[in-house]
């Protein structure tokens, strides 16, 4: 089986006093701005921040500074984050952080948040102007809400292209007519940066005041080609999506005092923790210059290429909450992250640290034992679906690292680890995460008022008498004050030394090959295949199953792909004599197309099956239920009343009624979605009707939109 997990995790955290309350950072300030200072119609497209907010003078002051005061904040959430939470922060759910290949897109959508990049990522972004003039399409792509270092590479779709000095793409795709019809300039958010003269000096409502200072973003010009050249310099049907590969933010460096680009996990999470648009604290800056150290540090990888010990890559939104922006930059670089007492946030990037606490009986009230790894599920082996630049910075799955254990199954894990940049690092990530899912002991304690030391400690040594003189390494995963102001409670896994080390040359595989495949009769398609939804560690998985195959040494893949409208495909491989394929990381209540094939390690492929694809709805909850009770519908004039009680069952999510003209519940129109509680009275209104005659029909639902029975209300006139 294969457990695919989202990147909500972090191996340990502490936290030991409430946050200061701390206001919204400054994404909160609209670009929608623009709207009404334009007067313009065709410029779409308001962002906000967390808390929303509106400032038609955005763009002059750079933006608007709202919110909303928070106590807590980040750290204060992360009490219950740590390994004893694994499976419920690593659980699939529908608001995780999207893939990057996810935020490869231009969105025209009335309000849309703001987007924060560091490292080296490619994205698009909301699209804040759309307007044509003179046979052009002119469209403004916001990039970033801070300024970022530059451009590194240019896409239009999934075509990368360079420019001249007048912004014009220079490859041929993009020709028509002897000249180029696709012309850009990159604003990076500086804060004397100019307005774009692409719009001011075609549209007079763009005026020099609108320079969107603070914001990265990128002006685009799509022209109208002849005929016979459309589909060659548009092959998607319209403009191109720009999402080029950027350097994102600038962090500091308190080694030598200067802001700069970087790709250091520690600069870029000291960032995030210290500004505005992050966690809006302070850190220790000499330990951060050492974590920094650490994080630059030269290791080889399996080619004997050098690369940075920690590197981070990555985007978040205004709409993620800080836990998982924390997460999703912690796992990508093994951190640890802890509070101490004058609210400084610290942090360890990931290495072992001889620990210098030491916890004894006498430090002990009560603690408890896990030994070994619970359920029949054991993982051996573990993958990392990370970012990879060679395939123009989408996600790809690493090799999975493998402990052979014998009498055991192969049974892998998988995380989603998009802020990791390349495959050693997610090869050394997904050692790490294996090992602590199969640490020998885990505890769970009570500790004496000394437990106070192991505050900023990732590591200490254990020694209980009482367990067998027990003298064990112990990883914090939670530590916090308990109420009392005097005990600590602590939970930990314990570690050694050698978790930590890594041999390239031995312990990382090579990198998946990504080659074409060659599509062969001479390979037997799977048969027999099988697609259902079924719930999945408090979500839901589809498992695709087939048949048999002829020759055992055939591999199989797994793809799927949203059904309406139709997505991406996402490919999946099933692992080596196993007939069958988890789809986690799925939407709830959300349809999807489901193939097949079979493949040779030559490179060989069957066809992909069946076909049609098989339709299959992924539900977390396939139970329906009760009926509403108690319905009654009285009509007057111009409306009806409606009355019921939802059913008494836990599940129940909504009631959806249906509406019609004729006693027909199959071309009924679905006319409100009522949400509440079970058991609860509830009650709407249809105004606004002809007078008539109507029917309508109550259908309860959980929160997968699996319905009840439809209890009719009978005809009701109007008058």
């Amino acid at each position: 089986m294969r457990k695919t997990l989202y990147a909500a995790f972090l191996l340990g955290t502490t936290a030991l006093y409430p946050a200061p309350a701390h206001a919204m950072p400054p994404v909160v300030g609209f670009i929608g701005g623009i709207i009404t200072a334009l007067g313009a119609p065709a410029i779409g497209g308001a962002i906000a921040g967390a808390f929303g907010g509106f400032s038609a003078g955005a763009f002059a002051a750079g933006w608007a500074f709202a919110g909303s005061a928070l106590g807590g904040l980040l750290l204060n959430a992360a009490l219950s984050v740590g390994i004893s939470a694994l499976a419920t922060l690593l659980r699939p759910r529908p608001d995780a952080p999207p893939n990057p290949g996810a935020r490869m897109v231009n969105m025209r959508q009335p309000i849309s948040f703001f987007e924060h990049a560091y490292g080296l990522v490619r994205k698009g972004g909301p699209v804040n102007f759309w307007q044509a003039k003179d046979g052009k399409r002119y469209y403004d792509v916001i990039l970033a809400a801070r300024q970022i270092n530059g451009i590194r590479q240019w896409f239009a779709d999934e075509t990368e292209f360079t420019v001249d000095g007048n912004g014009l793409a220079q490859q041929a795709r993009f020709q028509s007519d002897g000249r180029s019809r696709l012309r850009v300039a990159a604003f990076l958010g500086a804060a004397g940066q100019l307005a774009p003269a692409l719009l001011a000096d075609n549209f007079p409502q763009w005026t020099s005041a609108h320079d969107m200072a603070g914001l990265a973003h990128v002006v685009a010009v799509a022209e109208t080609v002849k005929a016979e050249d459309f589909s060659k310099v548009y092959p998607g049907g319209r403009e191109p999506v720009i999402a080029p590969a950027i350097e994102g933010y600038l962090c500091y460096d308190p080694r030598d005092q200067q802001t700069k680009w970087t790709t250091n996990a520690a600069l870029i999470i000291a960032d995030w923790i210290t500004s505005k648009d992050g966690l809006d604290r302070e850190v220790d800056w000499d330990q951060v210059a050492i974590e920094a150290d650490v994080s630059d540090e030269i290791i080889l990888d399996r080619n004997g290429n050098p690369v940075r010990r920690w590197q981070l890559s990555g985007v978040y939104s205004s709409a993620d909450d800080r836990d998982t922006v924390r997460a999703s930059m912690g796992v990508a670089c093994d951190a640890f992250f802890y509070e101490d007492t004058n609210g400084v946030v610290g942090f360890n990037v990931g290495r072992f640290i001889q620990p210098d606490v030491e916890i004894t009986d006498d430090d002990i009230l009560s603690i408890q034992y896990t030994e070994g790894q619970a359920g029949t599920d054991i993982a051996n082996a573990f993958s990392v679906e990370y970012t990879e630049p060679e395939i123009g910075y989408r996600e790809a799955a690493s090799a999975p690292y493998v402990l052979v254990v014998p009498d055991e199954p192969y049974e892998e894990d998988s995380l989603r680890v998009y802020w990791s940049p390349n495959h050693n690092q997610s090869m050394r990530v997904a050692k790490r995460l294996l090992l602590v899912s199969r640490a020998k002991y885990k505890i769970s304690g009570t500790l004496k008022y000394h437990g106070i030391r192991l505050i900023g400690k990732r590591f200490f040594r254990l020694r209980h008498r009482e367990f067998g003189n027990l003298d064990q390494v112990f990883e914090v995963d939670k530590l916090k004050r308990n109420e009392d102001g005097i005990t600590w409670s602590v939970e930990a896994h314990s570690v050694q030394a050698s978790d930590f080390a890594f041999n390239s040359a031995n312990e990382e595989p090579e990198k998946p090959k990504r080659t074409s495949i060659e599509i062969s009769s001479d390979v037997p398609a799977p048969t027999s295949v099988t697609a259902v939804s079924q719930p999945y560690a408090g979500s839901v998985a589809i498992r695709v199953e087939w048949a048999a195959p002829p020759r055992d040494s055939l591999l199989h893949q797994v793809r799927y792909r949203v059904a309406s409208p139709p997505g991406e495909w996402t490919t999946l491989n099933a692992p080596v004599g196993q007939n069958h394929q988890n789809i986690l990381g799925l939407l709830d209540n959300q349809t999807y197309h489901v193939q097949a094939r079979a493949m040779t390690n030559s490179g060989k492929a069957s066809e992909w099956g069946p076909e049609p694809p098989i339709a299959v709805t992924a539900r977390v909850d396939p139970v329906p239920p009760g009926l509403v009770a108690g319905v009654n519908a009285v009509g007057g004039a111009g409306v009806v009343d409606i009355d019921w009680t939802a059913p008494n069952s836990p599940n129940y999510f909504a009631t959806l009624i249906y509406r019609n003209t004729v006693n027909d519940l199959g071309s009924a129109a679905l006319v409100v979605t009522e949400y509440g509680a079970p058991s609860a009275a509830d009650s709407w209104q249809d105004s606004g009707l002809s007078a008539g005659t109507y029917y309508y029909w109550l259908v309860a639902a959980n929160q997968s939109g699996v319905p009840a029975s439809a209890v009719p209300t009978g005809s009701i006139i109007v008058t």
